[in-house]
């Protein structure tokens, strides 16, 4: 399960630096148990698509290899204990454990887009809340990982998401998505698909 999340965020960000919380963010807005109609349908871009139903979501990412045969990234998750949703409109918190730990994907909905965002954690970002930087490590991949302790207020939360421009933006094609079912596309090799709770 934590190889799926670290894959994932590999694949959902253009920053190298990830995020650990000790508890789902943001600390004032309450778990919903559905994803609202405003998220869900087809999202899609060149490279990514994301597909959402009123309870689960699923992530796919080709990846071109040098070998000569394309790769597909699929993580596929449900509202669970280990997947727990915020909704502050337009705003909607993706908090996935991955051992005891959170990391938090944001979605951010636009009139016919939405923007996927991740906290960058810095000191001086978190100076005036209760968050604190428990450890900080750079792994043999080159990326970073910071494991926080705390909660952030939604008003926090958004002041730590990384920059616009290093945001996926991904567009609605118009198809609604009420299935729950991972396919496999012929011909793509499916990398890492993660274990449903």
């Amino acid at each position: 399960m934590k190889l799926s999340l670290i894959f994932l965020t590999l694949l959902l960000l253009t920053s190298c630096s990830i995020t650990y919380f000790d508890s789902t963010q943001p600390m004032d807005v309450a778990n919903s148990t559905k994803i609202p109609s405003e998220f869900q349908g087809y999202w899609s871009n060149n490279d990514e698509q994301l597909t959402i139903n009123s309870t689960s979501f699923t992530f796919k990412d080709k990846i071109s290899a040098d070998r000569g045969k394309d790769s597909l990234a699929v993580i596929h998750r449900v509202i669970s204990d280990s997947f727990v949703v915020k909704v502050k409109f337009p705003y909607c918190f993706f908090n996935i454990k991955t051992d005891s730990n959170w990391q938090v994907f944001t979605l951010i909905k636009t009139d016919s887009a939405i923007q996927v965002a991740i906290p960058s954690i810095t000191v001086d970002n978190i100076k005036n809340t209760n968050l604190k930087i428990e450890n900080e490590l750079v792994g043999d991949d080159f990326n970073s990982y910071t494991y926080t302790k705390g909660k952030l207020t939604f008003e926090q939360f958004k002041q730590v998401l990384n920059n616009e421009n290093e945001r996926i933006l991904l567009y609605y094609d118009g198809t609604l998505y009420t299935g729950d079912e991972v396919d496999e596309t012929e011909g793509i090799e499916v990398i890492e698909k993660a274990e449903e709770n």
